[in-house]
């Protein structure tokens, strides 16, 4: 992961309070975009309307909220870079002759408090500017070209696109269902198209094997129908990925009960392997009950001893009889080892014995379905990893200098077991900007002492409940506020800019 950048400089008060009002609007403090997710969110409430028409309407709102916010990152992208003087091109289209603009360059924008390494996908022989010191790797991915950048914590890179090199490095996916980069290594079954194995470089032993099946449990039986790959094939291997589908079919006492399709992927210099499940055809379930008659992911380990956490909304939940809801990700702890199952979206799991562990992908009368889950290992920050799986870093095209490049951070935090959101901005009686609202989460269980940077000086800060009443004033030293952590604790903050 990077290290962080020099914060982004301003020139006067002015400036500083514009650049972050508009650092909340992309985190939703927008009346616009307050509207849509509102009744996005109302749909729910709608019995009247059929589930067709609140599909139609969503996807409708769902357009209008990326539109809002595909506006709003444009305004924080010339905010951002426009000490870098970025310029207009032209280009004159050859059927009406007429010359527009070009939008030459990107930003990319991280939300989440520490480095993230994010895909950028450009046309072909496309990249970033190759003297950006962020651009980790690029390389072809089919018909396209990719780019592997380094984006700080809540920070921005931005460069110019340029001519690609030739790729260099050694191609990720193999023959024989291998796909692995420096970080993690998959083994594709290619007789049943599972996970037969995952394993890191330089370590012995498999770490996490993965299958899908019907699960059906009848008092104190437990049947499971099989895997029956009728393809597995490679798709892409280039210098940055790797990626290796299996097709097939799921059998139930020499029945066919539905058809699967996993792609399995992995990234150049990526922690995280990635899975596209896709099952269909599916029969329907006999029991209603999805924890007696279900398709399930079934997850294997080899330690029985190993200790599993549960994450939601950014903390932990509770995980008794052996169920558990854990949407964002789940954490097996092997001491040594640190496996990061991101759930993706996936909410209900349940253990089966100290080794296996079943996530539910579909029950009762589901003809089809689509789910993408994760695999990471020994991930530096998981929890900020999980949200950034469900919802990546935002992307722009701007305009730009050739040759230029642009990057910085908004704020930063010392400490890698503490997640740092904004809550709210702060205004005064006139609906000026005067600071923002934070919320500091420590997520690993461990007392700290936190220190937190952000984009300008600070006049005071104050540990404040959730209605606003201040409860104590904290430390500041220019831009930094000090703050101790309890385990596991979330503290709201309001910082008042200088």
């Amino acid at each position: 992961t990077p290290e962080a950048e020099a914060p982004v400089e301003q020139d006067s008060r002015g400036e500083a309070e514009e650049l972050a009002c508009e650092y909340s609007a992309c985190f939703g403090f927008n009346p616009e975009l307050t509207s849509l997710e509102d009744e996005l969110d109302s749909l729910l409430d709608e019995l009247d309307l059929s589930i067709q028409q609140r599909s139609d309407r969503a996807r409708q709102l769902a357009s209008q909220v990326d539109e809002a916010s595909s506006q709003i990152l444009k305004r924080l992208a010339a905010k951002l870079i426009r000490n870098g003087a970025p310029s207009r091109s032209t280009k004159t289209s050859e059927s009406t002759n007429e010359t527009h603009d070009v939008e030459n360059g990107r930003l990319v924008f991280n939300p989440y408090c520490c480095p993230n390494r994010e895909t950028i996908e450009l046309d072909a022989r496309q990249t970033f500017d190759a003297s950006a010191d962020w651009l980790f790797a690029t390389g072809p991915v089919g018909k396209a070209q990719a780019s592997r950048v380094d984006v700080p914590s809540c920070g921005f890179v931005a460069s110019a696109i340029s001519e690609a090199p030739q790729p260099r490095g050694a191609v990720l996916a193999q023959d024989g269902g291998l796909i692995r980069n420096e970080f993690v290594e998959l083994q594709i079954d290619e007789d049943r198209g599972h996970l037969r194995g995952l394993y890191t470089p330089g370590h012995r032993g498999n770490r996490l094997s993965m299958q899908i099946a019907r699960r059906r449990v009848s008092g104190n039986d437990v049947d499971y129908s099989e895997m029956d790959a009728s393809s597995v094939r490679m798709l892409t291997s280039s210098n940055i990925n790797g990626l290796i589908a299996a097709s097939g079919h799921l059998i139930d006492q020499g029945k066919r009960i539905a058809d699967f399709s996993v792609q399995y992927e992995v990234w150049r210099g990526s922690r995280i392997a990635q899975l596209d499940i896709r099952l269909s055809n599916l029969q329907p379930c006999q029991d209603r009950n999805p924890w007696r008659d279900a398709y399930v992911l079934r997850l294997a380990w080899v330690n029985e001893s190993a200790n599993l956490r549960a994450y939601s909304a950014g903390g932990r939940t509770a995980w008794s009889s052996g169920k558990t809801i854990a949407p964002e990700h789940i954490h097996i702890d092997e001491t040594d080892y640190h496996t990061h199952y991101l759930t993706g979206g996936l909410a209900f799991h349940r253990l089966m014995g100290p080794r296996f562990l079943e996530t539910i992908l579909a029950a009762d009368d589901c003809q089809e379905v689509r789910h993408r889950i994760g695999i990471g290992v020994d991930l530096p920050n998981p929890t900020e990893a999980a949200s950034g799986f469900l919802h990546p870093p935002m992307q722009t095209p701007i305009f730009m200098d050739s040759g230029h490049v642009a990057s910085g951070w908004l704020a930063t935090v010392n400490i890698d077991t503490v997640d740092l959101s904004v809550e709210a901005p702060l205004q005064n009686a006139a609906g000026e900007n005067v600071g923002l609202r934070l919320l500091a989460s420590e997520d690993k269980g461990t007392s700290c002492g936190t220190n937190i940077r952000l984009l300008r000086d600070l006049k005071a800060a104050y540990r404040v409940d959730m209605h606003g009443n201040r409860i104590s004033e904290l430390k500041t030293d220019g831009d930094q506020i000090t703050i101790p952590l309890r385990a596991n604790e979330r503290a709201l903050i309001d910082a008042l800019w200088a």
